[in-house]
C-alpha cells in the first residue's frame, strides 16, 4: 500500500466511513469487497499523506477504537466501536465447555500475569495536549506501567481523555483471561464444523471451564487453522477478548 495522492486526499471528509472508503478508493479496492461502518469519532481533516495508506487506516482504527481486518471472503471490514453493542453481538452464539450438551474444545489457553496491566495511560491526538489517566492503587501494587498512544486523529481533548479512562478501566487490574480456544471438528462433526467454518472476528461465544471457574462471554479476535494432511487433522484456533471489557463511551 502506497502513500495517497494529493488529489485523493483533498476531498476526504472527517467521518470514519468516508475516510476509510476514500483511502480504499484511491487504492483501487473494489466497492463490493468492503464493509465499512460509520464511526463515532469526528476525525481531523487530512492533507496528502506522507505515510502508507495502511498505516493511515490503522490510525483511524486506533482513533475510533474500532476493528479493521480482512474478512473470510477477502473483503476489507471496518467495525466502529459500538458495533459489538448491537445484535447479533450482544448474544452468545454457542457455549464451549466441560459439561454435557456444551461444545467440545481441545485446548483452552488461560492467562493471568502482568502482560496486560497498565495503570498510567497516555493518549495524544495530533496538535493537542496529551491526556493522562492513572490509578494510584494499581501503581502501588504493580509499579507504574505505562500505555502510550500518539498521533491519533480526534479533534479535541475530551475524547482522548475518555479513551484514556476506558483503557485504564480495562487494564489497571490483572484478570484471569481465556486467551485462545482450540477446536477439533472431528470430535463432533455435525455441531463443530458449521462453527469452525462460520464463525469469524467479532462472533460472541461463551467459554466455560469448571476447574478455572471461568464462565464468561468472549469475542473472537483472530482465526487460524492448522491442517495436517498426512494425519488428516484440522485444528482451528480462536484468539479471544473478554466481552465484558467492551465498555465503550
Amino acid at each position: 500500500s502506497g502513500a495517497l495522492s494529493d488529489a485523493a486526499m483533498s476531498h476526504l471528509f472527517t467521518v470514519q466511513d468516508t475516510r476509510e472508503n476514500n483511502v480504499l478508493d484511491d487504492l483501487g479496492w473494489p466497492a463490493v469487497s468492503r464493509a465499512v461502518d460509520g464511526g463515532n469519532t469526528i476525525l481531523q481533516a487530512s492533507g496528502a499523506l506522507s505515510d502508507a495508506a495502511m498505516s493511515h487506516l490503522f490510525t483511524v482504527q486506533d482513533t475510533e477504537v474500532g476493528a479493521l481486518y480482512i474478512g473470510g471472503d477477502g473483503s476489507v471490514v471496518f467495525e466502529e466501536r459500538q458495533r459489538r453493542m448491537s445484535a447479533p453481538h450482544t448474544v452468545s452464539q454457542a457455549t464451549f465447555g466441560d459439561d454435557l450438551g456444551e461444545n467440545f474444545y481441545s485446548d483452552l489457553v488461560l492467562q493471568y500475569d502482568d502482560e496486560f496491566i497498565y495503570n498510567d495511560i497516555r493518549i495524544k491526538a495530533v496538535g493537542f495536549d496529551e491526556q493522562v489517566a492513572g490509578d494510584a492503587a494499581s501503581k502501588a501494587t504493580y509499579g507504574t506501567r505505562t500505555y502510550s498512544k500518539t498521533g491519533l486523529l480526534m479533534t479535541g481533548t475530551p475524547e482522548a481523555l475518555d479513551l484514556a479512562g476506558y483503557r485504564l478501566r480495562l487494564y489497571k487490574d490483572p484478570v484471569l483471561r481465556a486467551r485462545s480456544l482450540k477446536i477439533l471438528g472431528e470430535r463432533d462433526p455435525d455441531r463443530l464444523w458449521p462453527k469452525i467454518l462460520g464463525y469469524g472476528i467479532s462472533t460472541r461465544i461463551t467459554v466455560r471451564n469448571n476447574e478455572a471457574s471461568i464462565d464468561e462471554d468472549y469475542f473472537i479476535e483472530g482465526v487460524s487453522h492448522q491442517i495436517d494432511l498426512q494425519n488428516s487433522t484440522w485444528q482451528t484456533s480462536w484468539q479471544l477478548s473478554n466481552a465484558s471489557g467492551q465498555m465503550f463511551w
